[in-house]
C-alpha cells in the first residue's frame, strides 16, 4: 500500500521569469494600499493590517443559516466554533473554488491548506481569532471544468470518472446537480482506489450530507479538513445573494465607467507584456440574472436601462472577487496564478466601488514524487520534469537509469550527434528537423526501454507528473492525498504549511517536492 512519507530536503524555486511574474502581479493588485512589490516581508505586511469582521457575519439570520447548514453537512466542533467566532467579530482568510467531483484537483486542497495555515499564523500574530473560509462557487455554470476527476492506480495508471452531461443543462448552476448521482460516482471511486487511508475515507463517506453536488462538495471539504475550523460559504445562499445586491446595483449604475477603467488597465498590462485575463464580454458585464434555475448574462444595455432589476442577480468573474471581499472582509485571499492575473486586471473595480481588497497571497505549489525516483537537484532538470511532454519523459528516463547506463547513453548521444554532423557535411545539407528528431527519438526509446527493464515504469511516472499538458496539481483528485495516507495532516500539510508560511514571509514563489512511497 502507498503512503505519504516526508517533505523532501530539496526545495526547488520556480524559474526566475515566473517568480518575477508573481511579484509583478502582487505589485499590480493595489490591495488596500499594501505595496506587495516592496522588499518588506509579506507576513509583516499582513500582520500590520487591521482585522475586520465581514458585514455578512453580523447578520444573525446568516449566522443561523451557516450553523444549520454546517451541522447538516457533518461539520465538527471546530468548524461550528469558527462560525461562532465570526459572529463575534473574528476576521477571516479566504480562498475558493467551484465544487468539483471528488473535491477537486490537488491545488484545491493546497489552497485550503494555505488559508488554514495563514489564518493560524495571523491569529498567533494578532492574538485574536482568524477563521479560514472557503467560498464554494456553487453558482458557477462551467460544467466542463468541474464534471470529471482523474485518479491514479498502481497497475493501470490514470483513470477518470465523469458526471454524465445529461445531469446538467446549459446555464444551470453546477451546484444544483443531483446529489445522488454524485454519491454513486464517489462510491465508484472509493471502490477503485488503493491506499492506507481508504478505511478512513469510507468511514467519512458515511458522514457526508447534502442534497446536491454543491452541498456534497462542501460536506466532503468539512470532513477532509476537520479539526481546522474551516467554514464553507455557499455562493447560492439566498441571504448571501440579497446582501450582495446593493453592491451589484452600484456597479450597474457605473457599469460604463467600470468597463472603461478595466479595459484601460487590461491594455496597460498588455503593453507591459501580460496577456489579457478577461475577454471583452467579461469586462462589459459583471452580472448574471437567475431565470428558471439558469444563469443568463445581463447585457450592458439591460444593466444600464434597469430592465434586469426584477431578476435575482449573481456576480460574474468581473464582480465575484469584489462581492466576496465586500461581504467577508477577509484580511487576505489565497489565490492561484490565474486568479492573480485577473485580480490584477480588475483592481480598478475595487477603487471605483470603494471596496477594500483582500491582500493577495499565492497559494502553495507542490509536486508529489516517488521516494525511489532519483529526483534530480538541478533546477533546469526539475523544470523539464515539471513541464511535462517529451522533455519530461526524456529527463525522467535519464534520471532513472543507473550510473553506468546513464553514462553509456550520454556517450552514445554525443557519438550520434557527431555522426549526424559528419553525415550532413558529406551530403552537403542538413537533415530535416523531422528526420533528425526521429533518429534522436529512437535513441530515447532505447534508453526508456533500459529504464523500464531496470524496474522503473517511466511512462507511468511521466503521466503522474503531467498528462496531456496538464500538471499533476491541476489534474489529479485531492482524494488521493487522503486515500494514500493514514495521516495527511502530519505527513503533508503540516510541513508544507510551515514551508509555505516561511516563503510568504520572505516574498518567495517556490515549488516544493514531497517524497512519496508512490504506486508508480
Amino acid at each position: 500500500m502507498s503512503r505519504m512519507s516526508r517533505m523532501s530536503s530539496g526545495v526547488v524555486a520556480i524559474e526566475p521569469g515566473d517568480a518575477a511574474g508573481v511579484a509583478r502581479r502582487w505589485q499590480e493588485l493595489h490591495a488596500s494600499g499594501a505595496d506587495f512589490g516592496t522588499a518588506a516581508p509579506r507576513m509583516q505586511q499582513l500582520a500590520s493590517a487591521s482585522l475586520r469582521s465581514g458585514p455578512i457575519f453580523s447578520q444573525p439570520d446568516y449566522i443561523a443559516r451557516l450553523q444549520e447548514t454546517h451541522q447538516r453537512l457533518g461539520a465538527d466542533a471546530a468548524s461550528l466554533s469558527s462560525i461562532d467566532a465570526l459572529a463575534q467579530g473574528a476576521a477571516c482568510v479566504v480562498t475558493g473554488q467551484q465544487p468539483h467531483l471528488l473535491s477537486g484537483p490537488f491545488y484545491t486542497a493546497y489552497k485550503i491548506l494555505g488559508a488554514i495555515a495563514l489564518a493560524d499564523r495571523l491569529q498567533q500574530l494578532h492574538g485574536s481569532p482568524v477563521v479560514p473560509v472557503f467560498w464554494c462557487g456553487t453558482d458557477d455554470s462551467d460544467f466542463a471544468e468541474v464534471a470529471s476527476a482523474w485518479l491514479f492506480d498502481p497497475e493501470r495508471g490514470p483513470w477518470r470518472l465523469r458526471i454524465p452531461a445529461s445531469a446538467w443543462q446549459p446555464g444551470s448552476r453546477v451546484g444544483d446537480i443531483d446529489g445522488d448521482l454524485v454519491a454513486t460516482l464517489e462510491n465508484s471511486a472509493l471502490a477503485g482506489l488503493q491506499g492506507d487511508g481508504l478505511e478512513w475515507m469510507r468511514a467519512a463517506a458515511t458522514r457526508i450530507g447534502g442534497v446536491d453536488f454543491g452541498e456534497r462538495s462542501a460536506s466532503w471539504l468539512l470532513q477532509l479538513f476537520a479539526g481546522n475550523g474551516l467554514v464553507v460559504v455557499d455562493a447560492r445562499d439566498d441571504l448571501l445573494l440579497a446582501a450582495q445586491r446593493p453592491l451589484l446595483e452600484s456597479y450597474a449604475a457605473r457599469r460604463g465607467e467600470v468597463e472603461a477603467a478595466v479595459d484601460a488597465r487590461a491594455r496597460e498590462r498588455l503593453a507591459a507584456g501580460w496577456p489579457m485575463a478577461l475577454d471583452e464580454a467579461a469586462r462589459a458585464s459583471g452580472v448574471f440574472a437567475l431565470q428558471d434555475g439558469r444563469r443568463v448574462k445581463v447585457s450592458p444595455q439591460d444593466l444600464e436601462s434597469g430592465a434586469a432589476m426584477g431578476s435575482t442577480w449573481s456576480p460574474s468573474v468581473l464582480m465575484r472577487p469584489v462581492v466576496q471581499d465586500a461581504l467577508l472582509a477577509p484580511v487576505s485571499a489565497v489565490l492561484g496564478p490565474g486568479e492573480m492575473a485577473y485580480h490584477a486586471e480588475i483592481a480598478p473595480v475595487y477603487e471605483l466601488l470603494e471596496v477594500e481588497a483582500a491582500r493577495p497571497v499565492a497559494r502553495p505549489q507542490l509536486t508529489l514524487v516517488g521516494e525511489d525516483w532519483h529526483w534530480p537537484h538541478d533546477p533546469a532538470a526539475v523544470r523539464r520534469l515539471l513541464g511535462g511532454g517529451h522533455e519530461a519523459l526524456d529527463e525522467l528516463t535519464r534520471s532513472q537509469l543507473g550510473v553506468q547506463s546513464r553514462a553509456a547513453f550520454d556517450d552514445f548521444g554525443r557519438d550520434l550527434e557527431s555522426a549526424l554532423q559528419a553525415l550532413e557535411s558529406k551530403i552537403g545539407h542538413g537533415l530535416t528537423g523531422r528526420a533528425r528528431a526521429r533518429i534522436m527519438r529512437e535513441m530515447q526509446r532505447l534508453a526508456r526501454g533500459e529504464a523500464e527493464a531496470s524496474g522503473a515504469p517511466v511512462q507511468r511516472r511521466a503521466e503522474w507528473l503531467a498528462r496531456g499538458g496538464v500538471s499533476q496539481e491541476r489534474l489529479y483528485s485531492s482524494w488521493l492525498l487522503w486515500a494514500w495516507s493514514e495521516d495527511p495532516a502530519h505527513q503533508i500539510f503540516d510541513p508544507l504549511g510551515r514551508a509555505w508560511i516561511d516563503a510568504v514571509d520572505r516574498g518567495l514563489g517556490v515549488q516544493w517536492t514531497l517524497a512519496v512511497e508512490h504506486p508508480g
